[in-house]
Parts: structure tokens; sequence; C-alpha cells
């Protein structure tokens, strides 16, 4: 398991606030070979660079994403943008992230590896 970034490290302080650090493989045309990481049911491509994953429970604020890459080979590291949550009960316990390349969505290559560390508060609804 990693150490948690500075600016997740902050976060981990509050209280009521849950991180889920998520450790996603891709495989070939940007499926996604494996997933692990508490609170998680599934992760599947749903789009170029697009992945969807599903949480076992709904979460209420979402606060935020922060990610990091371990490369396969000679690839570059994208952008990892959040695109849905499921904040304040009114979404499913769904999670949609999209991997771009500037502006463009595209997939990663077989074998990268993204850690994710997925940030919501539990007790305030309002941060």
């Amino acid at each position: 398991m990693r150490a948690l970034p500075k600016s997740a490290a902050f976060y981990f302080a509050l209280p009521g606030i849950v991180i889920a650090p998520i450790i996603i493989t891709y495989g070939a045309a940007g499926a996604i070979a494996s997933v692990q990481g508490p609170f998680v049911v599934s992760a599947s491509k749903t789009g170029t660079g697009q992945v969807t994953i599903v949480c076992d429970r709904q979460f209420r604020k979402f606060m935020g994403i922060d990610s990091s890459w371990k490369l396969a080979g000679a690839t570059q590291a994208f952008t990892v943008n959040a695109t849905l949550a499921s904040p304040d009960g009114v979404t499913a316990p769904s999670f949609i992230y999209e991997t771009k390349n500037g502006a463009t969505a595209t997939d990663p290559a077989t074998g990268d590896v993204l850690f994710l560390n997925l940030m919501w508060n539990e007790t305030q609804a309002n941060l």
C-alpha cells in the first residue's frame, strides 16, 4: 500500500472522510484487467478512456480524486478527470473517470497501472 499524497493527508485528518485507495491495471484496448481496493465491486471500460467504478455503498459528498501512474514501457501518463461521483445520495453508488491525453479521451496501454485515491466526506455534506 502506498502512502497517501499530501493533498489526501489533509482530508484524511478531517472527521468523516473516507479515502478509497484503488489500483486499476489495464489490459488490451483499455479494458480493465484487474481492480483492487476497498468499497469496489467492479470496474469496467464504458467508452474510450472512460471507466465506471461501482462501489458497494452510496457515499454522501464527493471531495476529490488524486492519481498517479506506473507505466508499462514508453507510454505517457494521462490526466485523470472525474466525470461523475455519488454525491449527496443523489446518484447510484458509482464513479466515472476519464483518462485524457490533452483534451482527447485516450485508452491507457496494456500493463499500465493507475493508482487512485477517491475521497468522500460522510458527515459534512456541505463542505
